[in-house]
């Protein structure tokens, strides 16, 4: 299943294909409006330590939730954000909400691990609240 995602990244507009590789492997590959590839990420998901959230993320690229959805907030040299399926896609982008939507889904508990949130590491944004 391949969903398309569109990130505003410098004041250019890239586009994103995701698409699992393996069971517990996404892969996004970064191209320019126009198609050209620009790199891919692997990131490696683990259900040992996140079990619900690595479900709910393989069911929203499933469904094609992420199609259209930005890269909100960028910070250089500390963490690029996307994932508002409510309120981030490109098609009904409402820029003073961006950031505290989220899916038709419950909301799920927290699943938090021992592990640093070193250079490379994607994790889950929390609400003001943990479950």
């Amino acid at each position: 299943m391949l969903c398309r995602l569109i990130m505003l990244l410098c004041g250019l507009w890239l586009s994103l294909l995701s698409a699992f590789v393996d069971a517990e492997k996404l892969k996004l590959t970064i191209e320019s409006t126009k198609g050209e590839p620009k790199g891919t990420v692997i990131i490696q998901l683990l259900p040992e330590k996140a079990p619900n959230h690595v479900a709910r993320i393989k069911l929203l690229t499933n469904e094609g939730k992420y199609d259209g959805v930005v890269f909100h907030r960028v910070i250089r040299d500390f963490m690029a954000q996307t994932g508002d399926v409510k309120f981030g896609n490109v098609k009904n982008f409402k820029s003073a909400s961006v950031g505290t939507g989220g899916s038709d889904y419950d909301d799920l508990k927290a699943e938090l691990s021992d592990l640093p949130f070193t250079p490379g590491t994607v994790g889950m944004a929390r609400g003001r609240y943990i479950h």
